[in-house]
This record gives structure tokens, sequence and C-alpha cells, in this order.
């Protein structure tokens, strides 16, 4: 499914009549209050209401590893580029992760010659999502076994796949640029220490910048302390490109590059 910047208006008209003489009362404008949904550990209020909903999918296409068996990705301290990314990377960043039980993972079969992959009990990935996602999230044209070369090297490393890192923070503008879009978010990492949150500057634990007392990773007070903090965090300028499809343009994650 494909993502475009589209605003929708919607406005109901109530048109009355009394009596024998049918007057017309002035029409009314009801106006419900729209609750937007977004990515709740990523605060969004620099960003007009209308762009909200569609700059949080196009984020989620910025590659943050799933599960922890590479040392790169968007947020690791360094740009990146697409084109001169790893494929596994990008894979494990951009595709469901299920766990070895799940109906998905048990009806299609786990093995390196089966549709699913599984690096140990909580995280297996479907072949099929790769070429779907690799389509959307990055406008690129991919075979799973194009991908999955990068990924069997990791499958019997005895990596500890625990303690998954979350972002928080805020995104902060966006700008057009000729056919660009290109969106800033300055952002941390947090993970759950026992009963504290440590917050990083990115996500491969590089300089802890606060530790808050908190049993819960995605918690109020975490994002509260965050973002009062913001300004120690790197800002993170996401580039993303258009294609055109069927007549439609359609925005694919490009690049990041650290400010």
């Amino acid at each position: 499914m494909k993502k475009v910047l589209i605003i929708a208006l919607s406005l109901t008209l109530f048109l009355t009549g009394c009596g024998k003489e049918n007057k017309k009362k002035p029409i009314e404008e009801t106006k419900k209050e729209e609750i937007i949904e977004t990515s709740p550990n990523l605060n969004f209020d620099s960003i007009e209401d209308k762009y909200k909903k569609a700059f949080d999918e196009y984020l989620s296409y910025v590659p943050l590893r799933k599960i922890n068996i590479f040392n790169t990705d968007a947020y690791s301290g360094e740009n990146l580029y697409t084109d001169k990314a790893n494929k596994g990377m990008l894979a494990i960043s951009s595709v469901n992760v299920y766990k070895r039980n799940d109906n998905e993972i048990e009806s299609c079969g786990e093995d390196i010659e089966s549709c699913a992959v599984c690096f140990d009990n909580n995280n297996c990935i479907l072949k099929s999502e790769i070429v779907e996602k690799f389509e959307l999230n990055f406008n690129k044209f991919v075979t799973p076994s194009e991908v999955m070369n990068d990924l069997y090297s990791k499958l019997y490393l005895g990596i500890d796949y625990s303690n998954p890192v979350l972002k928080v923070g805020k995104v902060k503008s966006f700008e057009i640029d000729g056919e660009d879009l290109i969106i800033y978010e300055q952002v941390g990492f947090a993970y759950q220490n026992s009963y504290k949150v440590d917050v990083y500057k990115t996500s491969n634990k590089d300089d802890k910048i606060l530790s808050i007392e908190s049993n819960k990773i995605n918690s109020k007070e975490v994002m509260d302390e965050v973002l009062k903090n913001i300004d120690k965090f790197n800002t993170y300028k996401h580039t993303f490109k258009t294609r055109e499809q069927n007549s439609d343009f359609y925005y694919y994650y490009y690049s990041t590059e650290v400010e």
C-alpha cells in the first residue's frame, strides 16, 4: 500500500423546514474534533495536523533495526544512503518480526529453504515481506535470495537479541526541496535497564544522555524527560524521494544525514 499526502476535509450540512412556509434555517457547520493517532514515542506538535499521520508513516520507513544483528542503521551516528546500505539491515528494519509460534511462521515453515527465517524463538521474518517492503519503503526491487545472503551468516552466532531500542523524541520540521520531502527529527534511544531507562544519543548505545527512574520504557515520564533535554540529542535529516506510478507520486526513503 502506497502513501501520499492527502488532505481530507468533511463538512456536514443540515437543512430543515418549518410549517407550510418551509422556511430555511441558516446552514450549520458541524466540526468534530479529530483524534490524530501517531507513534506515542514521537512528539508531532511542530507539524500541522494535516501532515502528522503521513509523516509518521514515512518515518517508519527510516531504517532502525528491529533485531540486533547489525551495527548500523539510520541512527547509529553516521550518514546512511540506501544505495550503499546493507540489504540485510534494511530488511530487518522494515519487515514485521514474529515469534516462532505465530500462525504466520508455523504455517509457512521455518528454515533456510522455507519462506520464513528465525534467529531465535522471538525473532522471525517472512521472506515474502522483504520484497513488498523493499519496494514500498526504498523503491528497490529485490528477490528474497539477494537479501537472505546477508542474513544467513547471522543465524547461528548466539547474538543477544534482547533489550530492544525505542526511539524517543520529536519531529522538528519539514521542507520540500524540488520533488524531495525532507523531515527533521531530533531523537534519543531508550533501553530498559532494570528499574531505569537509559537514553543514548545513538541506536548503538553511544553517549548516554539520561538515566530515568522508570520500569516502563515508553512511559510518559520518559517521554517528558527526553523532550525537556531534547537539544542534547542529534538532529537527523531524512530525505524522501518521489516516484510516479499510475500517474500518482509516492514518497520513499532515500537517506539520513546527521546534523
